[in-house]
C-alpha cells in the first residue's frame, strides 16, 4: 500500500510543477516572452473580464486533480482541504501578479476552488462507493491519476518542445 501513497506523491509534486508552469508561465521556457508587457493587473469583478467559458472549464478542469489528491492524502478533513484549495489559488493568482507575469483575477480563484472541490467530491464519492475496501481504492486512484496525468503532461511537454523547436 505504501508504494501506491508514494506513487501518487510523486504525481502529486509533478502535477504542482505542472501547475505553476500553466498558470505562471503559459507553457512556456521562460519569462522572455512575457518581458514585453510586464504590468500588474488585477481583475476583482468575478466572471466580468475573463477569457469566456473555455477558460472557466479549463481552470476547472486544471484544479481537479488538485482535490483528487488532497482527498488521497486528507481523508475527513474537508474544511482544511478546502481552505489550502482557496490558499492555493489565491497564492497562484497573487505570484501572477507580483511577477507581473499574468492577470490576478478573482474568477480564477473562484473557478480553481471549483474545480479543486469538484475533484474532492469525486473522489470523496468513490470512497463511498467503494467504501469497503478502501486500501484498494486509493491504490487505484493512485494507478488511474497517475497514468492520465503522465499522459497530459506528456502531451503538453511534447506540444511545448514542438513550439521551442518552431514546429506549432
Amino acid at each position: 500500500m505504501k508504494k501506491y501513497r508514494i506513487l501518487a506523491t510523486v504525481t502529486f509534486c509533478i502535477y504542482i510543477f505542472f501547475l505553476i508552469w500553466i498558470i505562471i508561465f503559459k507553457l512556456d521556457f521562460g519569462i522572455e516572452d512575457h518581458l514585453i508587457e510586464r504590468t500588474r493587473r488585477f481583475n476583482l469583478i468575478p466572471f466580468g473580464n475573463t477569457g469566456g467559458t473555455p477558460e472557466i472549464i479549463d481552470n476547472i478542469l486544471l484544479f481537479v486533480p488538485f482535490g483528487l489528491f488532497l482527498r488521497m492524502k486528507n481523508k475527513g478533513r474537508f474544511p482544511i482541504n478546502a481552505l489550502i484549495m482557496l490558499v492555493s489559488s489565491v497564492a497562484l493568482e497573487l505570484l501572477q501578479y507580483a511577477t507581473a507575469l499574468g492577470v490576478c483575477d478573482v474568477t480564477d480563484v473562484i473557478t480553481n476552488t471549483a474545480g479543486g472541490l469538484s475533484g474532492y467530491g469525486l473522489t470523496s464519492l468513490l470512497f463511498v462507493i467503494f467504501k469497503k475496501d478502501e486500501d484498494k481504492t486509493t491504490r487505484w486512484l493512485s494507478i488511474v491519476s497517475s497514468l492520465v496525468l503522465f499522459c497530459v503532461f506528456g502531451f503538453l511537454g511534447f506540444f511545448a518542445v514542438c513550439m521551442l523547436i518552431g514546429h506549432i
